[in-house]
């Protein structure tokens, strides 16, 4: 049996405070278009997460996604701490659109050089 996909809403987001026991609040910037001078304005929202093992600490990058409510103002939970993560992995968590890597695209004497056996 395959993984099953899920329709919860995932974001990636820094954590911004950890002061509360099994509980940390995490900002997800993102871009907006400002409605008069068309530049972009980042935003930001500020999510309270649930984090089980206390193991988040402010300025770390963290994957949260929807959950059932866990109290008044928690309603998403911690799904992976991002500390230094790759592309790859960021890619399997379905963050980043798969695209060819570059020795992929390149022709049989660029790989050779580069030495990818691919």
């Amino acid at each position: 049996m395959g993984e099953q996909s899920s329709n919860r809403k995932r974001r990636v987001g820094m954590v911004l405070s950890d002061k509360m026991d099994k509980t940390v609040v995490v900002g997800v910037e993102r871009l907006v278009p400002h409605p008069e001078y068309k530049k972009y304005v980042r935003r930001q929202n500020k999510f309270a997460a649930h984090d089980a093992g206390n193991q988040c600490k402010p300025g770390d990058r963290v994957l949260i996604e929807e959950s059932r409510p866990l109290s008044k103002t928690k309603t998403k939970r911690r799904s992976r701490l991002m500390r230094g993560q790759s592309t790859a992995f960021r890619r399997e968590c379905g963050l980043v659109r798969p695209s060819a890597r570059r020795s992929e695209r390149a022709g049989p004497a660029l790989r050779e050089a580069w030495g990818v056996n691919r």
